[in-house]
């Protein structure tokens, strides 16, 4: 509950001290490369401020944790052009495909796109180890053949024609 309630207050009121506090808060309940992240954001914050003391300390719990963290590295399709990539519904950018992705134990999700291919999402696991986890996204499908929907087979309209005898009724009545 405390890691909420640290994220409600760190988007309502971005403070370096919250900050922190949410990192340790995911530390300590294994959400590993969350903490990481948040550490380094709050290294750079402090850097910017020139607070060494709050610097060094998430500079040691980066270093501390970085060992241990569960790495990720994706197997992409060869043969098409790859459009996009997301990770858990977030765009990941090119130059970052291939390398290791730092994430949290546990389930996640993969998509990728590619012009004239159908979006292939591989959902995976993982596991709390600091070893490489690799992730196999198979061959993506060519896309469907869009259905062509021809005009109306031809013939009498029974509408048609009750709406032109309505017409000529009409007109009858009118003269």
């Amino acid at each position: 509950e405390a890691c909420s309630d640290f994220s409600e207050s760190l988007r309502l009121g971005p403070k370096l001290g919250t900050l922190l506090n949410l990192a340790l808060c995911h530390e300590t309940v294994g959400k590993l490369a969350t903490a990481w992240t948040e550490f380094h954001n709050a290294a750079a914050w402090a850097a910017e401020n020139d607070q060494h003391d709050r610097h060094e300390f998430a500079v040691q719990h980066v270093l501390g944790i970085e060992p241990k963290l569960p790495r990720v590295v994706f197997q992409l399709p060869a043969g098409a052009a790859i459009a996009t990539v997301e990770v858990d519904g977030e765009p990941l950018p090119d130059s970052r495909w291939y390398l290791p992705h730092f994430l949290d134990p546990g389930e996640h999700s993969v998509a990728v796109t590619a012009p004239g291919k159908e979006r292939q999402t591989v959902s995976f696991r993982v596991v709390s180890s600091p070893s490489d986890q690799i992730v196999i996204v198979p061959p993506l499908a060519d896309e469907a053949a869009p259905v062509a929907h021809g005009p109306a087979p031809s013939g009498p309209d029974p509408n048609r024609a009750r709406g032109l005898g309505g017409f000529l009724a009409l007109g009858a009545g009118a003269i």
